[in-house]
């Protein structure tokens, strides 16, 4: 899959400039996020279809879902790994490589998608039937974004992690 980098010029070209180097960049990024939404439709929970649906959009989720393998109803507990250590780690790159203000829409995303399928596997119909606390263990690692040196420090999500 590759980190979606590109040089960013600071020096205005007639091909290109920062600001457009960086929309790139934002794209690309979401672009990979898409492409890790897609492997959702294997889970074949309502909710998360229905929130991916809408990140990559209707007709391509759909198109794809028709085609996809959809994993047994009473197998919970194999959807909920797949999804924590399959589906979750295709965005990794965008996690390590881009800054905050790059990756922050894509990763959200994804951990939507992840609190989704918990609640989906605890048999709840929404993520707003999860507490806070059940929500935040279900979303990516944040230690995936740890190292990425733009964004070290605590934040939140491991105010815990770092006083202690």
């Amino acid at each position: 899959m590759g980190a979606p980098l590109r040089t960013v010029c600071a020096a205005e070209t007639d091909l290109t400039n920062a600001d457009h180097d960086i929309a790139w960049v934002k794209a690309r990024a979401k672009e990979v996020a898409a492409e890790a939404m897609l492997f959702f439709a294997h889970l074949g929970f309502e909710s998360v279809d229905a929130a991916a649906s809408q990140y990559v959009g209707p007709a391509t989720y759909e198109s794809y879902k028709r085609e996809a393998a959809i994993l047994p109803v009473d197998e919970s507990q194999i959807k909920l790994f797949l999804t924590r250590y399959s589906l979750m780690s295709r965005i990794q790159c965008v996690a390590r490589s881009l800054s905050s203000s790059v990756s922050s829409s894509p990763l959200n995303a994804i951990d939507h998608l992840a609190v989704e399928t918990a609640a989906a596997c605890a048999g709840l119909a929404s993520a707003r039937d999860l507490t806070v606390d059940q929500q935040a263990r279900a979303r990516f690692p944040h230690q995936l974004r740890w190292n990425n040196p733009w964004q070290r420090g605590c934040g939140s999500g491991v105010d815990s992690l770092c006083s202690s």
